[in-house]
């Protein structure tokens, strides 16, 4: 079966279904930051306009339930796009199956029977035949409305039955695995309803979107949605002759492929974007924050001339003090937007050397302070006694 992370396509269903600091960055930090990055992206992530809609006019139960299992999925995106498509494919296929059952009854969203959750269930020798039967029918040139309307048609048949083997486990299996093929099926020709007319014009289509992005898209993005490899295994189904026989699986098996390929190019973007807008935010506030520390020091002198008192060495090391304690700051953020966003490297090192400056011209100044003496004058001899002036360590 073709894995197709048009995730709409279940939702749908639901009608009838480099630092200077001491101590390096913690990995166990990096990955926090890299994961919050992904927990905090938009549930529906990844998904088109139409089925965020969708999600949107759901039921309170059932869109809750959908979309705590979108928000459960997208730490796997620091693991990988192909991990993560997977692994929603795989959760909302199940859940959707068992969902189904639960609504007892239909949702409205999408033109298909307006029908509740009643009859008698097909048997699954039946459901089988009748999935093959219904794709042997469809014609090169059916339109993509009438294509989507026929499985639509027969998800409904495949639910149905689902719902009513629950209680034989290895046989809910197998009705689970019809159902979702049905999905599949039905779920391509619903995206491109209104889209293009037929198999043919529609394969062309896909076609060509997927060779805009491998032309167009970032080559980080195509790399991780591992789009190259994907694309060079796609070849055209040979379009039937005047006499000859038409295989609309083949079709739809290359056009989910195809629509599969976009949207994981998609979600790579959407993804990188999103680690480029915190890596440049971490690396935004360093910047802000050694600026105000640079602004403490500006002026501060390191040497200190003799005077009555240690005035001037207590200011300057309230300066270096104040301009230190954003030290660990100015260094997380560093080192997480590098680790967050590689790509800003150049720029972190940029900020690296004037964070180096800003602690070198600090310890400079404290061991001015450190130095620094003032004078007094002390009394020797007899009476009178003889006043000499002498030095005395501020202690700072």
């Amino acid at each position: 079966m073709v894995a197709f992370i048009d995730i709409g396509r279940r939702v749908a269903a639901l009608v009838v279904s480099a630092c200077l600091v001491a101590t390096p960055i913690s990995q166990s930090y990096a990955l926090n930051l890299k994961l919050g990055v992904a927990a905090s992206l938009d549930a529906t992530f990844g998904l088109d306009k139409p089925t965020r809609d969708l999600i949107a006019s759901l039921p309170k139960e059932v869109h809750d339930q959908i979309i705590k299992t979108l928000q459960d999925a997208l730490p796997l995106l620091d693991q990988s796009v192909s991990t993560y498509v997977a692994q929603v494919d795989d959760l909302l296929d199940r859940q959707i199956n068992h969902m189904e059952c639960a609504l007892k009854g239909t949702i409205a969203g999408i033109d298909l029977k307006s029908m509740v959750f009643s009859g008698e269930p097909t048997p699954v020798q039946k459901l089988d035949t009748e999935i093959n039967s219904v794709a042997s029918k469809i014609g090169f040139k059916d339109s993509t409305h009438d294509t989507a309307l026929k499985y639509a048609d027969l998800l409904y048949d495949a639910v149905l039955t689902g719902c009513e083997v629950q209680i034989a486990a290895g046989t809910a299996q197998t009705v689970e695995a019809l159902t979702t093929e049905v999905r599949v099926r039905w779920a391509i020709w619903n995206r491109l309803d209104g889209q293009c007319p037929s198999a043919g014009p529609c394969f062309d289509m896909l076609l060509a979107m997927v060779n805009t992005d491998l032309t167009s898209e970032n080559a980080a993005d195509l790399t991780s949605a591992n789009a190259p490899g994907r694309f060079k295994a796609i070849s055209k189904p040979k379009a039937p002759g005047f006499f000859g026989t038409y295989d609309t699986t083949q079709y739809e098996t290359v056009m989910a492929e195809l629509a599969a390929i976009h949207d994981s190019i998609m979600i790579a973007k959407a993804y990188r974007t999103a680690l480029e807008s915190k890596g440049s935010a971490l690396l935004g506030d360093a910047m802000n924050l050694l600026t105000n520390a640079e602004t403490n020091l500006k002026g501060v002198p390191s040497a200190f001339p003799l005077s009555p008192n240690c005035s001037a060495p207590a200011g300057a090391k309230a300066a270096v003090t104040a301009a230190f304690a954003t030290n660990s700051a100015i260094s997380d953020d560093l080192q997480g937007a590098s680790l967050v966003f590689p790509a800003l490297a150049p720029n972190v090192a940029v900020q690296n050397g004037r964070f180096g400056n800003l602690n070198a011209i600090g310890n400079k100044i404290l061991a001015g302070v450190h130095a620094a003496t003032f004078v007094v004058i002390v009394f020797h001899g007899g009476f009178p006694p003889i006043p000499v002036q002498a030095t005395r360590s501020c202690g700072l």
